[in-house]
């Protein structure tokens, strides 16, 4: 089971679509990291917690990367390793690129597939 995360542009009004400007890919594995690092809501559950645009996601991705990049060796244990998937670092990793693809893209509107 994984947690997708799109960044898209507002669909057309007449056909509908969308076009993707960012696509990231966790294991659920790290969402217990991601608890306690103060992200797994905003991350994992936009949508409940008012999070429609990427400009929105900035404020929790910015505290909560802080804090795990602060702190790797109260994180890294946490770690459920899985297919390389379920690593701090691939946690680390995914949320910098988010981050940056939500300062590129600041009004993008975010969806989750969980």
């Amino acid at each position: 089971m994984s947690l997708d995360i799109y960044l898209r542009t507002p669909p057309c009004p007449t056909c509908g679509r969308g076009d993707e400007l960012w696509h990231g890919n966790l294991t659920h594995n790290l969402g217990d990291m991601a608890a306690e690092a103060g992200l797994y809501e905003a991350v994992w559950r936009p949508d409940m917690h008012g999070i429609r645009h990427a400009r929105q996601m900035l404020p929790p991705l910015r505290a909560g990367l802080r804090k795990l990049v602060r702190a790797p060796g109260k994180y890294r244990p946490m770690a459920a390793e899985y297919a390389g998937w379920g690593t701090y670092d691939r946690l680390v990793d995914v949320l910098k690129a988010y981050r940056a693809a939500c300062v590129d893209y600041p009004d993008a509107e975010v969806h989750v597939s969980r």
